[in-house]
């Protein structure tokens, strides 16, 4: 994350959504709901169970979902009512993050992160398609949305579920100062530290998730 990147990823983000606000202010016939994706790295890291009412830490991240954010509920005050998903790491399809580590657990050179007692808040691409189309049809949602498995996981688990799933051996701990040296201030955000998301509001509102362990997952993605 060099300072020019981390413009990069800002204005990716937030020219694109004051694109839609100005769209929306244009139109005659408002959107009657916009939904939003924005991520969990919006709270940073955090050891304690986070809901959607938990205070964010502040970091880059968080600057980053925040900003986007921001210029997404400018709409709100347009006519058309904001639903912002704060999405968690993705399964499925291409495999998302798991198109990465596989080919390292697949030589017998997989392992857990550091301690590997960091959280990692995830969840599948159907229950992603799911709860989009729920809340579309939800008269009553708005504001903002964690979208994660109800179950997160430590590093650890994670290691050991996939090298499981692969039928290869995971004995092999990165170290924290290798990441750091290797990713800077990105690894340490997203690989070192972690933090353990629930979808609090999606399951008080009645959304149901086909796929809430990770070893129904991985067995969905890698079996089907």
């Amino acid at each position: 994350w060099t300072k020019k990147y981390k413009k990069t990823l800002i204005d990716s983000r937030v020219i694109t959504s004051e694109k839609i606000a100005t769209l929306v202010k244009r139109l005659i016939v408002k959107p009657k709901k916009i939904i939003s994706a924005s991520a969990i790295g919006y709270y940073g890291s955090q050891s304690a169970d986070v809901t959607e009412e938990s205070a964010p830490k502040q970091c880059f991240t968080n600057n980053l979902c925040s900003q986007w954010e921001e210029s997404i509920m400018k709409c709100n005050n347009l006519g058309a009512n904001v639903v912002i998903l704060r999405l968690g790491v993705v399964l499925g399809l291409n495999k998302g993050i798991l198109k990465e580590t596989e080919p390292m657990f697949k030589l017998g050179l997989g392992g857990k992160i550091a301690s590997g007692r960091q959280y990692l808040s995830w969840v599948h691409i159907v229950d992603v398609v799911d709860s989009i189309e729920f809340l579309i049809n939800d008269n009553s949602a708005s504001g903002v949305y964690n979208l994660t498995s109800p179950q997160p996981v430590t590093n650890k688990d994670w290691t050991n579920s996939l090298a499981k799933i692969l039928n290869r051996p995971a004995i092999i701990t990165l170290p924290s100062f290798l990441i750091k040296l290797v990713f800077g201030e990105m690894g340490e955000s997203l690989l070192i530290n972690g933090v353990k998301v629930l979808p609090r509001r999606l399951t008080l509102a009645g959304f149901k998730f086909k796929f809430n362990t990770l070893e129904k997952a991985l067995e969905n993605i890698y079996k089907g």
